[in-house]
């Protein structure tokens, strides 16, 4: 039996990841098919025009967070099991500190490697490019949209607790059919009060 490629693990957590964000698209769509919102007429909004009102009535069911849970943590898994592998390439021995870094600052990466042991037994070569890819390299406003954090973030926080989801902030493009053939489009977004003139087209 040939033995195993050193990032084999890693393509696993890899691949599992991806079958828990495939199979969350598909729950994501079947919950915007189930119309967890309501589209309410009504007369007069107080300056004599009727229109709609829009607004969520239905959260995402909450297996939706453990599916986002596991996706995380196998793409986590993948960064440290690549971050070991890369440390016995390197001659060293992983311990239970070895994780690959994800910092949004030099010095919090630097902290990482050397005072918390976290890559420190990794090539200077491996080390360089880790920090290219860390979201330090972007902008001081932009860093923290890094997907990196993001990851890191939501690693922690499945952790410790469920991951919250909410739809507070959804959204939904609506069509009216006029019986002349003509069709009124509107995007509306929870809390939104929409007016009946709305721009129009010849289906």
């Amino acid at each position: 039996m040939a033995p195993l490629h050193p990032l084999a693990g890693v393509v696993e957590k890899l691949r599992r990841a991806d079958t828990h964000i495939v199979s969350l698209y598909h729950e994501v769509v079947a919950y915007a098919n189930g119309s967890p919102y309501s589209l309410t007429a009504h007369r007069d909004f107080g300056d004599s025009k009727a229109g709609f009102m829009f607004h969520i009535t239905k959260e995402p069911p909450l297996h939706l967070s453990t599916i986002v849970g596991d996706a995380v943590h196998n793409l986590r898994c993948a960064l440290d099991y690549l971050a070991a592998e890369l440390t016995v390439a390197n001659g060293g021995n992983p311990t239970r500190q070895t994780q690959f870094p994800i910092a949004l600052s030099e010095a919090d990466f630097i902290n990482q490697i050397t005072r918390l042991g976290k890559f420190n037994t990794a090539s200077k070569s491996a080390i360089k490019i880790a920090s290219v890819y860390q979201p330090y390299r972007l902008d001081q406003d932009k860093c923290s949209a890094h997907p990196l954090w993001h990851l890191a973030k939501l690693s922690n926080m499945d952790k410790h607790h469920t991951l919250a989801l909410c739809a507070t902030g959804g959204s939904a493009n609506t069509v009216f059919m006029h019986p002349d053939g003509r069709r009124f489009v509107s995007e509306f977004k929870d809390g939104d009060r929409k007016s009946t003139r709305l721009n129009s087209s010849h289906a």
